[in-house]
């Protein structure tokens, strides 16, 4: 059986074409890699980490006044919220999202703010305030590896992810909890998997069970990063089935909101096929904004939170 492809980006310097090359077949052929070297420190993996499980772990009613009513998907806690796109039932799992740029102006931003102190678990903000800040640093240096790939200058993306509208994801999974199959609509997911459940189906329909190794982290791209290179890097079906307790932490980059999804000219000539669903019908160029509102809209029907 063929493995999700390891990639240790302190080795990009040595090759930076060449590593870029290789990144760049990967994420054709599975949507997803493994990757050492990130520079996210464990210890503020580990933390984070910690401070989630000990939220998961109080009582029902104490993690319900977490919830905020009408910002399902943005921020703080929810439980069997979720329904992907195309599922007939929600997926079983806890989460607290984590999304640390709020709109000035939008109602519930002070709230919402506010509701990443949980005074039954002192360490949580700072903890999963840290990480995602790592995540943030960690995703640009990645950008630079992708620019290469897409015939861009390697700092490219720089300042093209100061203002986005990422999150994290603090994850549990009781017992047979789920996470139907689906596409993520960002542009590339960080996901500290170290526990089996997660199960990914590459190019030649393959499903690849999935659990990172100490210091791994797993990266994929979403419709946001397939757009950009007109589905060169199409985004990859994956889906949760937990045998047993599992928490897990994801980040989802997301460019700037003023960001053009329209393919680069590296990729305006790629002759792929049809085109996924989540390509805009009229080919016109579409904000990361306008896409992930987009986006909303089709799952807002079923309550589907944004990822």
């Amino acid at each position: 059986m063929r493995r999700i492809p390891l990639f240790d980006l302190r080795k990009f310097d040595a090759n930076k074409i060449g590593f870029a090359k290789a990144v760049g077949k990967a994420f054709r052929e599975y949507g997803f890699i493994r990757v050492v070297g990130h520079g996210i420190p464990d210890h503020l993996l580990n933390d984070a980490a910690d401070n989630a499980s000990a939220f998961f772990e109080l009582p029902d009613d104490v993690k319900a006044g977490f919830w905020v009513k009408g910002a399902e998907g943005f921020s703080s806690y929810t439980k069997n919220f979720e329904q992907a796109l195309g599922a007939k039932q929600v997926d079983l799992k806890e989460e607290w999202f984590v999304r640390a740029r709020h709109p000035e102006g939008e109602p519930k931003t002070s709230r919402l703010r506010e509701s990443y102190n949980v005074p039954q678990v002192p360490g949580f903000q700072k903890s999963v305030l840290n990480l995602y800040g790592a995540f943030e640093d960690a995703t640009v240096k990645f950008m630079r590896v992708l620019a290469l790939y897409m015939d861009l200058e390697e700092n490219y993306f720089d300042d093209k992810f100061d203002r986005s509208n990422s999150s994290m994801r603090l994850l549990h999974y009781p017992t047979a909890g789920t996470a139907a199959s689906h596409l993520d609509l960002n542009f590339l997911t960080w996901l500290r998997a170290n526990k089996k459940g997660l199960y990914v189906t590459d190019r030649s329909g393959q499903e690849h069970a999935v659990v990172a190794k100490k210091g791994e982290l797993i990266l994929n791209g979403g419709m946001m990063l397939g757009l950009l290179t007109n589905d060169d890097m199409r985004p990859s079906w994956h889906r949760v089935e937990a045998t047993e307790p599992r928490d897990t932490i994801v980040f989802f980059a997301h460019p700037n909101p003023d960001f053009f999804l329209s393919p680069l000219e590296a990729f305006k000539t790629a002759a792929l096929g049809i085109k996924p669903g989540y390509f805009p019908a009229d080919d016109k160029p579409i904000t990361a904004n306008e896409f992930l509102w987009e986006q909303i809209e089709k799952t807002k029907p079923k309550g589907a939170a944004p990822k």
